[in-house]
């Protein structure tokens, strides 16, 4: 199990200003078909876009979690990562991770995906929702009304690193 970040003051500036100055950038790892040996989709991956930051990704998303702000990082990383998807070839699913933490922030807003595949010309059919393991240990009620969130909205739903001892 991964050691939890010390929320200093300097952490919250931190993460206050990558948020506030939408310093997240996307990478997408190929998910490839051991059948076919062909692509199957895109694991869309948020990196953080400043030199010599003191937090790494995964460090970020924890600080999100300790000071209740998963839903405005996965926000942020989530908007990145559709508004540049539309390059991705037709057919080919693109993968995106979220923690159950989200749906608990009271800044969620549902339905905010869908308006941004609307915006850059997708379709639920083109997403698969990962859903985090890390947050349902500590929260089973949010990792099914997450499960259950999305599916509602017609997106697939993957449970991400399962069983990997979370």
């Amino acid at each position: 199990m991964e050691t939890r970040i010390e929320i200093t003051e300097a952490v919250r500036e931190e993460f206050d200003h990558i948020v506030q100055e939408r310093l997240i950038y996307s990478v997408y790892q190929p998910i490839v078909s051991f059948e076919t040996g062909e692509i199957f989709g895109y694991e869309g991956l948020s990196r953080i876009k400043k030199e010599n930051s003191i937090l790494n990704i995964g460090e970020l998303f924890q600080a999100a979690e300790q000071m209740n702000k998963v839903w405005e990082l996965e926000a942020l990383c989530r908007r990145r990562t559709l508004k540049n998807a539309v390059k991705k070839p037709c057919g080919v699913k693109l993968f995106l991770n979220v923690d159950p933490n989200c749906i608990r922030d009271e800044k969620f807003k549902s339905g905010l995906t869908t308006k941004y595949l609307k915006q850059y010309g997708l379709h639920p059919s083109d997403i698969i929702f990962e859903i985090t393991e890390r947050g349902a240990i500590f929260d089973a009620e949010a990792f099914k009304n997450t499960i259950f969130h999305y599916r509602q909205e017609q997106f697939e739903i993957a449970i991400d690193d399962f069983g990997t001892g979370y």
